[in-house]
């Protein structure tokens, strides 16, 4: 992320060392405009979900996911980008 330009990263939940929210934490840190996009093929505990919630505009999707629901949420990133950029 440091070194290279990156316009959105998937992000799985469950991972070694640190689990997905703490990664996308440490991504908005260096670039807060990179878009994120959580996926889990786990079952989430309330407590997960309720911690995905906290973090506003982090879409999640459950694996496994079908194409429409990605181009979904790819189009909702795309459309918050240019509102907040201005652009038309």
């Amino acid at each position: 992320i440091k070194k290279n330009k990156f316009d959105i990263c998937f992000v799985d939940f469950r991972m070694p060392g640190m689990n997905g929210l703490e990664t996308i934490d440490k991504i908005k840190e260096i670039n807060p405009e990179i878009g994120v996009i959580l996926i889990s093929g786990y079952i989430l505990e309330e407590a997960q979900k309720s911690e995905i919630k906290k973090r506003k505009n982090i879409p999640f999707i459950s694996k496994p996911y079908d194409v429409n629901s990605l181009v979904n949420v790819l189009e909702k990133i795309n459309k918050e980008r240019e509102i907040t950029s201005g652009a038309s």
